[in-house]
């Protein structure tokens, strides 16, 4: 079976409320999902294990396919997994397989898929650390406030930090001074393997890529990059607003704060 051909198939599927789940299994598909098999591939600097079983490295077909726990998803979904007994690519695999089930269960394994996805990046592994950055900026003054906060595998906060700026040139800066912050925040704490996550896509995309810098904020994305040396892992992932929701409200609490508080001197 061709490509083309899955993609129809996939499209077909009776899902009618659930777009996402379509998206989803075409990066799937072709392997576009940030696995850390694939971060590693793009230089970054991740430990490649597999988060549910920590046997294997976190390949499409691992994480998908071989790992205990897609197949104990799969077996309560009504379908089993056929192990990849030849060597054929991951995608003619699928193919293979998905063009093998009921209509049923082709709905069944379209979302086992994405659960097993939205269940891998719901929350950081064990031992690692989710910090969330933010900031809010106060344009007429050019000040700024970020706002960092750490949180554990099981969504505990352990801790968290807020710092004014002065002399902020625009609210890009300061998005990218948080994004700092977090880093630098993490480290003092003694965390050493770290997932970063912020609502500025356009900076995740330059700290993540090796390409040279030459944009305003390109001094804080090099000591971004050089804070990130001494730790075991660090990765660098897009958050939209309503998933960073959390650091907002604490930073829109702190800002108040910091307003009405008439003790606080800027410097000259």
């Amino acid at each position: 079976m061709t490509l083309s051909i899955l993609y129809v198939m996939v499209w077909a599927v009776n899902l009618p409320s659930k777009i996402k789940i379509k998206i989803a299994m075409w990066r799937i598909i072709n392997n576009f999902v940030s696995t850390f098999a694939n971060l590693q591939r793009r230089r970054l600097n991740v430990v490649n294990s597999c988060p549910f079983c920590h046997s294997l490295g976190e390949t499409i077909e691992h994480l998908m396919r071989d790992c205990c726990f897609a197949r104990q998803l799969s077996d309560k979904a009504g379908f089993q997994l056929p192990p990849n007994h030849v060597d054929v690519q991951w995608p003619y695999w699928l193919a293979s397989f998905f063009s093998s089930l009921r209509d049923k269960q082709q709905r069944m394994l379209l979302v086992t898929y994405w659960v097993i996805w939205f269940t891998r990046n719901k929350a950081p592994q064990a031992n690692v650390i989710k910090c969330n950055f933010d900031s809010a900026y106060l344009a007429h003054s050019k000040e700024a406030i970020t706002r960092v906060i750490c949180r554990d595998s099981g969504g505990m906060i352990m801790a968290a930090c807020t710092t004014p700026h002065y002399h902020v040139v625009n609210a890009f800066v300061s998005k990218a001074l948080a994004c700092f912050q977090a880093i630098v925040f993490a480290k003092d704490l003694g965390f050493r393997r770290i997932v970063v996550k912020g609502d500025s896509l356009m900076i995740i995309q330059k700290v993540n890529c090796n390409i040279l810098d030459k944009s305003i904020i390109a001094p804080i994305i090099h000591d971004i990059k050089e804070a990130t040396r001494n730790l075991e892992s660090v990765s660098f992932c897009f958050a939209r607003r309503e998933a960073n929701m959390l650091c907002m409200c604490l930073l829109v609490m702190v800002a108040l704060i910091e307003l009405q508080c008439t003790g606080l001197k800027k410097p000259r």
